[in-house]
């Protein structure tokens, strides 16, 4: 006697459930003695407690490999890192066990076999004494109580980044986002998170990597252009020297090679060959104030060749070498190019005058100021 009593006691907290009291009884009914349902066969059971953790046993075994995996998955997602219960949507526990139709019949099959119960369009273990009456639950949640913790601590982060308004200064990334990494993402806002910060942490690095290649490329090419530089100077002094030596007998071809030096390589071996090349033309007038040559260019036609410096550019015939003009500029002139046709000529100083120059007949003449 009392036997009902004890079990609808058993039953609490909540109204007990036709399922589950059916398959008690009928464990009761299978251990009875003579036809008396006795306090001593459900002791041996275990309460309703074990007779749900032996059918829960049961199920499991009779899972083909790949259903166990989800049932794993799927019971894992109902329980917290403390071993207790949790209600969750039905979708949000199917999609976060790996998803897909196996997935949903599975999670059937365990509510029809009352390991776990669904309430609308939520889920949750039949019983929180579950966790403890049945070993393989109780071993899977201390297995992956680290994981389950993590969970947790994404899911509160998700749900405090939602109602902050989504920034994205509020999402993690790097070791933050690693340690969130074992724990896959259940409800809706969690997976908007992760996803969100995945697509920031991708961006991150190609950006990283890109700055990395763009300084490697930067020392690549530091490095090639320094290469470059040493082959041009190296050929510059062989045209300095070819120009230091043929301007005894033929000045106007070591003025020529003296020039294609300096417009190689700007050296003080190409500047000093330059230098003593306009002497030995007696082209001095090009040599201003502290006699810095700036620079030295050929027309188109490589009849003439216009050298700059400071107070101006000088304008030189070659075959036989004379001085055709000086274009006088204020300042020292940076920069000098012939129009195509040679006819005329653009000077650019220090100050930014531009001056344009008619170089068509005679002496030179100064056609504009800009």
């Amino acid at each position: 006697s009392g036997l009902a009593e004890r079990i609808l006691r058993d039953l609490r907290p909540g109204p007990p459930s036709a399922a589950l009291l059916g398959l008690l009884l009928s464990r009761l009914w299978e251990s009875r003695s003579g036809n008396l349902l006795t306090h001593e066969a459900y002791d041996r059971l275990g309460g309703i407690d074990g007779v749900l953790a032996e059918s829960a046993e049961r199920f499991f075994a009779g899972l083909p490999e790949d259903d166990q995996k989800r049932a794993r998955a799927l019971l894992l997602q109902l329980v917290t890192a403390q071993g207790v219960r949790q209600s969750l949507l039905c979708d949000e526990v199917v999609a976060a066990a790996g998803g897909g139709p196996g997935t949903k019949e599975v999670l059937r099959r365990l509510i029809a076999a009352q390991v776990v119960t669904l309430s609308g369009d939520r889920v949750e273990l039949a019983r929180d004494a579950l966790l403890a009456a049945w070993p393989r639950l109780a071993a899977w949640v201390d297995q992956g109580r680290d994981a389950l913790r993590r969970r947790e601590e994404l899911e509160s982060a998700a749900l405090a980044w939602t109602n902050a308004g989504e920034p994205a200064d509020g999402l993690p990334s790097g070791p933050q986002l690693a340690y969130f990494a074992p724990a896959p993402a259940r409800s809706r806002s969690a997976i908007r998170y992760l996803k969100a910060a995945r697509s920031r942490e991708r961006r991150s690095r190609w950006i990283k990597r890109s700055s990395t290649a763009a300084v490697l490329a930067v020392g690549l090419i530091g490095g090639s252009l320094a290469a470059w530089d040493w082959v041009q100077k190296e050929r510059s002094e062989k045209l300095a020297k070819v120009a230091q030596e043929s301007l005894q007998a033929q000045p106007s071809t070591g003025l020529r090679y003296a020039i294609e030096a300096a417009n190689v390589a700007d050296t003080e071996v190409t500047k000093s060959v330059l230098k003593d090349a306009i002497r030995a033309s007696r082209a001095r007038a090009v040599l201003k104030n502290d006699g810095k040559l700036n620079l030295a260019l050929f027309s188109p036609d490589g009849a003439r060749v216009l050298t700059a410096g400071a107070g101006g550019a000088t304008l030189w015939g070659l075959e036989p070498l004379r001085l055709e003009g000086t274009l006088r500029a204020d300042g020292l002139v940076t920069r000098a190019a012939f129009t195509p046709d040679g006819r005329q000529a653009l000077t650019l100083t220090d100050y930014g005058q531009v001056a344009k120059w008619d170089l068509s007949s005679g002496a030179p003449g100064k056609i504009e100021s800009m």
